[in-house]
């Protein structure tokens, strides 16, 4: 499940996929040093368009190994 967390601290929406929520900068960060699975933007678009773009490239890393 896709889900958006946006940082005052660094001006951004993160959108993740977790089966946890993130509620603060601190679990935002931590996700983002244990995975891959999120995407970047100043928009909810942007963030998802980034998500997806990382998911991709996971697969096509899953397929050629």
């Amino acid at each position: 499940m896709k889900k958006y967390y946006y940082s005052k601290q660094h001006d951004f929406i993160v959108c993740y996929q977790s089966g946890n929520e993130i509620t603060n900068d601190i679990e935002m960060e931590a996700f983002m040093a244990s995975s891959l699975e999120f995407g970047i933007g100043l928009s909810k678009e942007g963030a998802l368009e980034d998500l997806n773009f990382n998911l991709d490239g996971i697969e096509k890393i899953k397929l050629h190994s």
